[in-house]
C-alpha cells in the first residue's frame, strides 16, 4: 500500500498542515471552551455536544506528547495572559500568542 492510499497517513498529513498548533491556538481554543455558555433555545443535548466538540478541537491542537503537566503549565499561561489587562498589554499579549512554545516564564 502506497502513502497515498493509506487514510491514516493522508489523515495526518492534513492535519500536520491544517492544524494550527501554536500557543496562540491552543489559547484560543481553551477559551472558547471555557467561556461556553448554553445559549436561549438550546437544548442541554446540544450545549454537551458542543462543548465536546470544543474539547475536542482543543485537544487536536496539542501536541500527542502531552502529560498532564504540560497542561498546568499552559493553563497557567493561560491565566498570566488573561490576568493582564487589554488596554495597557493587549500588544504584548498579541505577540506573545505568535511564539511556538509559549510558557509562563517567557510571560
Amino acid at each position: 500500500m502506497k502513502h497515498h492510499d493509506n487514510p491514516h497517513v493522508l489523515w495526518m498529513k492534513i492535519a500536520e498542515t491544517c492544524l494550527n498548533k501554536q500557543a496562540g491556538s491552543r489559547y484560543n481554543a481553551y477559551h472558547a471552551l471555557f467561556s461556553a455558555s448554553k445559549q436561549e433555545n438550546e437544548t442541554a443535548l446540544l450545549l454537551m455536544n458542543r462543548i465536546a466538540q470544543l474539547a475536542k478541537d482543543t485537544r487536536n491542537l496539542c501536541p500527542t506528547t502531552w502529560t498532564i503537566a504540560n497542561l498546568d503549565d499552559k493553563l497557567e499561561t493561560m491565566a498570566l495572559l488573561q490576568a493582564l489587562p487589554d488596554e495597557e498589554y493587549a500588544h504584548l499579549k498579541a505577540n506573545l500568542l505568535l511564539v511556538d512554545n509559549l510558557t509562563k516564564d517567557k510571560v
